[in-house]
């Protein structure tokens, strides 16, 4: 048997590790909170705003702020559909033809910042109401 006072030594060392996970924990809790504005995020679970590419197109009408899940503000509002259908390059600019000053209003881009950003990155298109979204074009051959 041990004797009583390593017993008690131990419990001691235990319950001070406890105390200081308690402390280490709560500071923490306090950092993130004060750093997202004093709200909690109830999930701990990571988004992305790549999408995968499918067959039928993925639903790019309501963009997220990943951070709290909300829509970002507008200066505005935005009603109606800009495009038929999400597109890209050359071919938005063309189908948006002079809806392109709203489009570049609504992502807070001139004309010129929006045609330079679709004719340069192939994964940059216009989604039906207007908002610039971006195309995974990553492939996995598993």
């Amino acid at each position: 048997m041990t004797d009583p006072q390593a017993r008690h030594s131990r419990g001691l060392t235990i319950a001070l590790l406890i105390v200081a996970v308690v402390i280490v924990v709560g500071t923490i809790i306090i950092i993130v909170s004060a750093t997202r504005g004093g709200q909690i995020s109830a999930s701990a679970t990571p988004t992305s705003s790549a999408q995968p590419e499918t067959s039928a197109p993925a639903d790019t009408s309501a963009p997220a702020n990943t951070e709290e899940g909300t829509m970002p503000p507008s200066p505005s509002p935005f009603t109606g559909a800009m495009l038929p259908e999400p597109m890209g390059g050359q071919e938005a600019i063309d189908a948006l033809g002079d809806k392109i000053e709203t489009v570049a209003k609504r992502n807070g881009k001139t004309v010129e910042e929006l045609e330079d950003l679709l004719l340069r990155d192939k994964t940059a298109q216009v989604s039906t109401t207007g908002f610039i979204v971006y195309i995974d074009t990553f492939k996995n051959e598993g």
